[in-house]
């Protein structure tokens, strides 16, 4: 059995789980901002899920936060993807995939990591979507694994 360093390939910090998610929260109003577009956005929050590696002591956990925006007022979807696409080729980001999503519609995909948090970001743009359904943009936003403070 590795242990948990071994097994994620860095050291989790000690971390408040509502800092966490605060962080995660920030990092989904920041990609809001960054795509220049108005539109209805779901209003759910980041949580803590357990990190499931082997060696863990149940107090590994990463902040996810899943949401997404529809209903566009002003601008496009695809003008929000190019926007996005242009920050994850900047300094901060790293662009590790921009292509399809591989599913039966095929959709866009972006996918980046920011360097320095190791925070990862997925954003798929759903369109032409059958059953009349509106065409969004979904994101995952998801922070880095890490151990959680141990009760006093």
């Amino acid at each position: 059995m590795q242990n948990v360093d071994d097994e994620l390939g860095y050291k989790p910090k000690i971390r408040s789980p509502l800092s966490v998610n605060s962080e995660v929260g920030s990092l989904s109003d920041q990609l809001a901002k960054w795509m220049k577009i108005e539109g209805e956005a779901t209003e759910e929050g980041a949580s803590e899920t357990p990190c499931e590696v082997d060696g863990s002591n149940d107090q590994h956990f990463y902040s996810r936060h899943f949401w997404s925006i529809y209903n566009l007022t002003k601008g496009t979807l695809g003008g929000a993807m190019n926007e996005l696409r242009d920050r994850f080729q900047g300094p901060e980001w790293e662009l590790t995939k921009d292509g399809r999503d591989g599913s039966k519609a095929n959709s866009p995909e972006l996918r980046a990591t920011h360097r320095s948090t190791g925070h990862t970001v997925f954003a798929v743009w759903r369109s032409n979507r059958s059953g009349g359904n509106v065409d969004l943009i979904n994101f995952i936003v998801e922070s880095r694994c890490y151990e959680a403070p141990r009760p006093k």
